[in-house]
């Protein structure tokens, strides 16, 4: 019996499991990730961030930390400071072992309200009320203060630091005042308990959420939703309504929480332009040429790449093999959850056609990011690309209707946006 227990015991060493990243693994992640910074990140010059100096005070702290938990924040508080959407570290849940407490928020009309809470706080929380403060801290104050550890641009914070504030291990305590849709201010006193859980079909969700791509016709318009899993072929997904959709009198793209990745492709764009090859948008990433940085020492044509500034341009390049064409106004619906790929699609919409675009500004990351490996099974993205439409520089999508729901539309099940471009599109002459 012993024997087996020292067998068991030495299984779980070797697997890592009771075991912290040694010194030298620290130090490696750390200058991993500084070193890739410098190289690839495409708004390294111009956001003014003192690169080197930073990365000799977190140099500085890994003696000192105590957990790989506090090492992975670290980490986080690093890349943070550039304060953009593909630029982060992920940390596995088996690290920080967070559950959270089971309030769902909602940001809108810049006030911070529940729309689902756990089985275990129904009787405490009502749908619908307002989060006042936190921990005896105004809710806003508090994501100001948490803004400075976290990714998000500014435009976007408060919609996803909400998410941030209630995400604690297991026992934490919290201290909460709301006000309900009464008008009654109520104080509580929470603890996460990870054995609470959400009734799904109760959260006041403000739109539908679909897994998988999701085409139907409203009212003789038609709807496009990527959804949220990876398609192994978008494109493919979209081809095969294209006839159903010209048979409509127009279409909604909801973008609305779309992460890009692969569930959606650009290049559905093209068929939305009569040319049979279209340039909807380019890019550029930094060059790194030994060569021509020391040259550039002495000759200022290569002084870019002495001073780690030299850019490469590419441009998109999309080719029909078909003769298919929709002719049909567009509206696209957007909201702070809208990144990536989501992004790219939209810019190059609006290089074939002009559709209108309702909801939120979208989150802002149409950067492309490159993986960093880490110890156990963390990663650190980092963006390498700046992308460019009619000569500007991409930043985020305006709407041309900047439009949110308000709790009560919420709490009704009224889509507002939604029905906002049906609206668009039923009286819009075409």
């Amino acid at each position: 019996m012993r024997i087996n227990i020292l067998v068991i015991f030495s299984f779980i060493s070797i697997c890592g499991v009771s075991q912290q990243l040694t010194k030298e693994q620290k130090i490696e992640g750390l200058s991993q990730i500084w070193k890739e910074v410098e190289y690839n990140y495409p708004y390294f010059d111009s956001q003014n961030v003192a690169w080197d100096s930073l990365y000799y005070v977190n140099l500085q702290k890994v003696d000192s930390l105590k957990s790989d938990k506090e090492y992975f924040k670290m980490l986080s508080r690093f890349l943070a400071v550039f304060h953009e959407g593909h630029t982060y570290v992920y940390i596995p849940k088996e690290i920080h072992q967070k559950v959270g407490l089971k309030i769902w928020p909602f940001y809108t009309h810049n006030k911070l309200y529940v729309i689902g809470v756990g089985k275990q706080l129904r009787e405490l929380i009502p749908l619908g009320s307002q989060i006042l403060k936190v921990n005896d801290t105004d809710v806003f104050e508090l994501m100001d203060k948490m803004f400075n550890d976290h990714y998000y641009p500014t435009h976007a914070k408060y919609h996803h630091l909400l998410r941030e504030i209630f995400y604690e291990e297991d026992g934490t305590k919290y201290s909460l005042q709301i006000k309900t849709l009464k008008g009654e201010v109520k104080n509580l006193n929470l603890m996460v308990n990870k054995t609470d859980s959400y009734d799904w079909n109760e959260i006041k969700f403000p739109r539908k959420s679909f897994n998988n791509f999701h085409y139907e016709i409203m009212d003789n318009i038609s709807y496009v939703n990527f959804g949220n899993n990876f398609n192994p072929n978008p494109l493919k997904s979209f081809e095969s309504v294209i006839d159903s959709i010209k048979t409509t009198k127009g279409v909604i793209f909801d973008l609305r929480g779309c992460r890009g990745g692969i569930c959606i492709r650009s290049d559905v764009s093209k068929y939305f332009s009569k040319d049979s090859v279209i340039y909807p948008y380019s890019v550029m990433v930094r060059i790194n040429n030994g060569y021509k940085r020391a040259n550039g020492q002495f000759n200022s044509t290569n002084s870019e790449f002495f001073n780690n500034s030299a850019f490469k341009s590419d441009t998109a390049k999309f080719v029909k093999d078909n003769n298919k064409f929709i002719d049909l106004p567009v509206v696209v619906l957007v909201n702070e959850s809208t990144i990536s790929e989501a992004e790219t699609f939209i810019v190059c919409l609006k290089s074939v056609c002009n559709p209108y675009i309702i909801g939120k500004p979208s989150q802002g990351s149409a950067t492309y990011p490159l993986k960093i490996r880490l110890p156990l099974n963390a990663y650190a993205s980092i963006a390498v690309q700046k992308l460019f439409s009619n000569g500007e520089q991409y930043t985020y999508i305006h709407p041309d209707l900047i439009l949110e729901p308000t709790i009560e539309n919420i709490l009704e099940g009224n889509d507002v946006v939604l029905n906002e471009a049906l609206n668009y599109l039923r009286i819009i002459d075409y």
